[in-house]
């Protein structure tokens, strides 16, 4: 194996193992002479391994012990104290506060289940994939034209990207020119090498890109070298030079330029709380918030319940000014960021509607959103769902067992006002409804980039064939709630109620840095099972209602979905 250093950006994350007695140097069945021998005696100085006499470089690395020597690798050492996590099998374990970390940093995304499995032998192309991940290094959505000349790794293999990735750094060798070995198991000595070649890749500054000047493809960079050198040499309070934040207002700033209200480059202030948004619980407020063509901060809906609802704050509102100063011009993350507060505190919004001014106080709250509510109106079953959070399946699956065993004469499912949410959740909820292996929705990505169009089809078999559904949405219902009101209505299964929908229908990944930032960037379109586009168009309920607000006893739109049963 190559010991390499390159160039480019990343972030450290790390781990720890055993406790034996101390072992002077490195392991005794260790060759410290030897490139391995280096990398693991690179991990023992980190606190891998210290006290034991063996490394067992030869012996499968599992998950967990991945995870632990990942994260100690890459520097991460504020462990979570009593860490508990959302997997059954990795609770009071040695591995849980890593596993807890790891998940808290979003390297876990692609564990949906309720289970971990964290002894289970990890592959070479997954050790790859999540020691990118560990380290924050960008993988790129596209490939290059040039063939791998893999068996093993197709152009079109789910991992291919990032095993690209890694060749290209140098970080990791293929087992033969023909054939990289993604599924062969990977070795705790090969995954000590994999991660000093990522840990000693060239970075300064916690993620600070460096680009040669006469190698960037980028425009204008020498321009931005010099006005860099410029600032950093020469700015008379040098006690106020701050090369982090610098970094990451410039890159805020290129981002920002694209004029795209749903991409951004999130500080760790604002990765947290998209965490906390997607486990349904956080403080403030309680309301969807998005950007308007205009770039001002819109409210898509209140949450049901929320102070924010109580308050009378309703969709469409446009917040102008939080505690009487101007938001114009800032990004709707920082403006969700000056309403969020301590549970108990007061928030004042400046908020135009239908051309006049309102001023709201708001007691701000704990908000810990229940996903699925259930009730039973003149014997049909109404199902709300308030968001698509990681509590969604759970909840849904709870309360589909409910309704089969009372039987109901019918279902409404009622979006309004759900702001959207995980995609995964809403293809699960759809899949109760659509026949087995039906289309929930498509993604379509710009021209170049075709390859990866995807088409998103139900997970599991349905549990409610033969009942009449209704679906009831408003201005309020966005993004994964369209992408289901849309399938149950392209595939003919529902009816739809209600006003229009809202109309955001493209799709962002959320690229999480080791330095704790984020790359939100919208990057396709999600299109209905018939490609109709969503966004912009929303979706139009089969019949037209509004629920009157000046009637708070009468629910008029759920009364005329009901109507239908």
């Amino acid at each position: 194996m190559r010991i390499l250093k390159k160039i480019f950006t990343t972030i450290c994350i790390v781990l720890v193992l055993g406790n034996t007695t101390a072992f002077a140097g490195v392991f005794s069945d260790v060759n410290p002479d030897t490139p391995q021998g280096k990398a693991i005696e690179f991990l023992l100085n980190k606190g891998v391994g210290e006290g034991a006499a063996n490394f067992f470089p030869k012996r499968p690395i599992t998950l967990a012990e991945f995870l632990a020597m990942g994260l100690q690798a890459a520097d991460v050492n504020d462990l979570p104290q009593n860490a508990t996590t959302r997997f059954s099998d990795a609770q009071n374990a040695w591995f849980t506060p890593y596993v807890a970390k790891a998940d808290s940093l979003s390297l876990l995304e692609d564990f949906k289940g309720e289970n971990l499995l964290p002894n289970r032998a990890l592959t070479k192309g997954e050790a790859v994939k999540l020691g990118l991940k560990i380290f924050g290094v960008g993988v790129s959505l596209t490939l290059p034209n040039e063939n791998f000349g893999f068996t093993d790794v197709k152009n079109t293999h789910r991992l291919a990207r990032y095993i690209f990735r890694a060749l290209k750094l140098g970080v990791i060798d293929p087992i033969s020119n023909t054939e990289f070995g993604v599924s062969q198991r990977f070795t705790r000595g090969e995954a000590a090498e994999l991660l000093y070649n990522l840990a000693n890749s060239d970075t300064e500054g916690g993620g600070t890109i460096i680009i040669q000047n006469g190698g960037s493809d980028v425009p204008g960079w020498q321009m931005f070298q010099s006005v860099w050198d410029e600032t950093v040499n020469r700015f008379l309070w040098k006690d106020k030079i701050d090369k982090t934040e610098m970094m990451q207002r410039a890159i805020e700033g290129a981002v920002n330029a694209l004029g795209d209200p749903y991409s951004a480059y999130l500080l760790p202030s604002k990765t947290t709380a998209i965490n906390q948004d997607l486990s349904g619980k956080t403080e403030g407020i309680g309301a969807y918030l998005s950007e308007n063509e205009a770039r001002e901060v819109v409210v898509v809906a209140p949450i049901d319940g929320s102070p924010a609802q109580a308050a009378g704050i309703q969709s469409g509102d446009v917040i102008i000014a939080v505690d009487g100063k101007s938001v114009g011009g800032v990004s709707v993350e920082a403006v969700s960021a000056q309403i969020r507060g301590i549970a108990g505190t007061t928030v004042s919004l400046t908020i135009r509607r239908n051309g006049s001014q309102l001023i709201v106080s708001i007691k701000r709250a704990a908000i810990e959103i229940k996903a699925v509510n259930l009730k039973f109106v003149d014997g049909v079953a109404v199902l709300k769902l308030t968001q698509f959070s990681s509590a969604v399946p759970a909840e849904f699956a709870a309360a589909v067992k409910e309704i089969i065993a009372q039987h109901p004469k019918g279902i409404v499912l009622d979006l309004r006002n759900n702001g959207g949410g995980l995609v995964t959740a809403a293809v699960d909820v759809a899949s109760y409804f659509l026949p087995e292996n039906s289309v929930v929705t498509k993604t379509q990505y710009r021209e170049e980039l075709s390859q990866f169009n995807a088409t998103q089809r139900t997970t599991h078999a349905p549990s409610f064939t033969g009942y009449k559904v209704a679906v009831l949405i408003n201005k309020g219902s966005a993004s994964a709630s369209e992408i289901v009101a849309a399938a149950l209505q392209d595939q003919g299964v529902a009816t739809v109620v209600g006003e229009t929908s809202f109309g955001k229908g493209v799709m962002q990944e959320i690229n999480f840095f080791g330095d704790g930032t984020a790359l939100k960037l919208t990057v396709a379109h999600w299109l209905s099972p018939k490609e109709q586009p969503i966004e912009g168009k929303g979706i139009t309920p089969d019949i037209a209602a509004v629920d009157d607000t000046a009637t708070t006893n009468i629910d008029e739109a759920l009364k005329r979905a009901l109507n239908l049963f």
